[in-house]
């Protein structure tokens, strides 16, 4: 098994271990994980990891003292600007991508809260899946190195 970071091998192990299955049970679970058509309804992206920028820009903000709820709601939408500007961090959200196994993502974005949000939490979406692996143009597909 090829894992992306010591917490995704991790997590692998722990669910085998409460799982415990035979050699058999897991060869066929990863036979039909492979040939399943997996979707998700919810678009639950993952998310740059704090980098330097991240980081620096949480501190300015914290330091001019604009209140939790305002920080919050500026820095909810900068792990997404992350995976657009930081090609650690492009790398990263690609092999999370991929490590899902997902043939379909289906985004929506509608959180009963207000336009506002749900048209920043399209942007977001949208900027962060067309932004291609270096050397492709277009939107990244699955398969994409």
């Amino acid at each position: 098994m090829k894992f992306i970071s010591p917490s995704h091998e991790n997590s692998w192990n722990a669910a085998l271990k409460a799982l415990d299955p035979s050699p058999a049970e897991l060869g066929h679970g990863l036979e039909l994980h492979q040939s399943l058509f997996a979707a998700d309804n919810f678009c639950f992206l993952p998310c740059a990891a704090w980098n330097d920028a991240f980081a620096d820009m949480w501190n300015e903000l914290k330091a001019r003292n604009i209140g939790q709820k305002e920080l919050s709601e500026r820095m909810s939408h900068v792990h997404y600007d992350q995976c657009c500007f930081d090609p650690d961090c492009a790398a990263l959200f690609r092999k999370a991508m991929r490590a899902r196994g997902l043939n379909c993502l289906v985004h929506t974005v509608g959180e009963d809260k207000s336009r506002e949000d749900d048209f920043k939490r399209m942007a977001d979406t949208l900027q962060v899946m067309r932004v291609p692996p270096a050397g492709r143009r277009g939107v990244p597909r699955r398969g994409d190195r």
